[in-house]
């Protein structure tokens, strides 16, 4: 059995599923479960047009194009910690820039597989993590819905709201309510109604640049590491 890593005094996962290294993408994510779930649900919704893209560059001729699809799968499986896509997407832009394609639909097909395991491993998530948050519940515990938003975790929820943003979820507009409510009373700055603002009429994309202004007043790095 897998020993769980801590990602907040709420939350525990396992260290990991088939697939994915979670302890490893914890780490990546400064341990927001709610944008790592958040982001590979996205790639669970949206694997097959990655696989379609690279199928469709190899088959007509355009290798070139199709070691760029892999290097892109490379990127998105590295940035979450999917290690086998991760060191197949290596071998698949390997193979595909030095023309050794006899074994390329093998992998591809292969890469199909991986991505079905990781849909599987994202539903196993999913049901662990609403069990953890009901069992936080029923001893006492605040749920990760409590706003508990302090100096110390602000770098954390302003990923999680520019993650959410990211993908015009509409849990953006409870979070940003929350943290310009907190800032407001530590801090003044026209940002946070400009956040506030953007955020309910959804305009996301300048909503994040606001909040990027925000991170910048306060001298929060919203960075998080990313894989070549």
């Amino acid at each position: 059995m897998n020993v769980p890593v801590q990602q907040s005094k709420h939350l525990r996962l396992p260290d990991s599923l088939p697939g994915l290294d979670i302890a490893d993408a914890m780490d990546r994510l400064v341990g927001n479960v709610g944008l790592f779930l958040s982001l590979l649900k996205m790639i669970s919704d949206d694997y097959p047009k990655y696989l379609s893209s690279l199928s469709v560059a190899f088959s007509s001729g355009d290798f070139e194009l199709a070691a760029r699809e892999a290097h892109t799968i490379k990127g998105v499986a590295g940035n979450l910690s999917m290690v086998d896509i991760y060191n197949l997407a290596i071998q698949l832009e390997l193979m595909l820039k030095e023309g050794r394609t006899e074994h390329i639909e093998d992998q591809l097909s292969i890469l199909r597989n991986k991505f079905e395991e990781i849909v599987s491993s994202v539903l196993i998530l999913e049901v662990l993590n609403k069990k953890i948050e009901a069992d936080s519940q029923m001893v006492g515990h605040p749920s990760e819905n409590t706003t508990d938003l302090n100096s110390k975790n602000l770098r954390q929820y302003l990923i999680k709201l520019d993650g959410l943003l990211s993908v015009n979820d509409m849990k953006a507009k409870k979070l940003a309510t929350e943290v310009v409510t907190y800032l407001s009373n530590t801090d003044t700055s026209d940002y946070f109604e400009e956040l506030k603002s953007h955020v309910d009429a959804l305009d996301f994309v300048p909503a994040r640049l606001s909040l990027k202004k925000i991170a910048h007043q306060q001298g929060i790095n919203m960075e998080v590491s990313v894989v070549e």
